[in-house]
């Protein structure tokens, strides 16, 4: 089972405007802000601008184009999933999806930023920002999954503060590595204490 944000609160709903306050909405560098949103406009979105975003990704066959599964997807983040959009002066730049596995992790699913906007560091601000959202709200880890090959996004998380704490094999995504952030101190040094060995520059900060 897995809930949004929204669903943990007493009486949540998606379009409740205190879900996040008073963390967003915010204003990004260069002006991009960061709001909630609705699965109309992450649809909207990934219609006009998936094909722009993954031609690299689609050319080597690593996805399959939308909208074949996206019905599915679609019932799921509107039943589940937290939805932020980035915008530059009102137009669409980019969106966010991720949701609660449970009362104490988070998984952050899905950020994409057009072309034009990739590369300039909101992915960065972003993410900063929402973890510290996360944790305002008792969350005690928030995972993601990466590509091996995916130099650049594994950089970003471990300069996060995120530990690599696992790996994955499926048949739909290939090998994944699994990133964790430990948002409270017990938690991250009991994974520390279990696992690992040697440096730990995780418990300097």
């Amino acid at each position: 089972m897995t809930h949004s944000i929204s669903e943990m609160r007493e009486n949540p709903t998606h379009s409740d405007p205190g879900t996040w306050a008073p963390f967003f909405p915010c204003r990004l560098s260069g002006g991009i802000q960061a709001e909630e949103t609705s699965i109309a406009t992450v649809r909207e979105f990934f219609q006009r601008h998936f094909k722009e975003i993954y031609a690299a990704s689609i050319a080597e066959g690593g996805f399959s184009p939308l909208p074949e599964s996206w019905a599915e997807k679609e019932g799921f983040y509107s039943r589940h999933a937290d939805l932020f959009r980035f915008h530059d002066e009102g137009r669409t730049v980019g969106v966010y999806v991720g949701n609660a596995l449970d009362w104490s992790t988070y998984y952050l699913r899905h950020v994409s930023f057009l072309p034009s906007h990739q590369g300039q560091g909101h992915f960065q601000e972003f993410f900063a920002r929402f973890l510290e959202a996360l944790a305002a709200r008792g969350m005690e880890r928030a995972q993601a999954h990466v590509s091996p090959a995916n130099l650049a996004n594994i950089h970003i998380l471990t300069k996060l503060g995120f530990t690599v704490t696992g790996y994955e094999l499926s048949e739909r995504w290939g090998a994944n590595v699994c990133l964790t952030k430990f948002l409270t101190q017990r938690s991250l040094e009991a994974f520390l204490k279990q696992f690992c060995w040697g440096t730990k520059p995780q418990l300097q900060h």
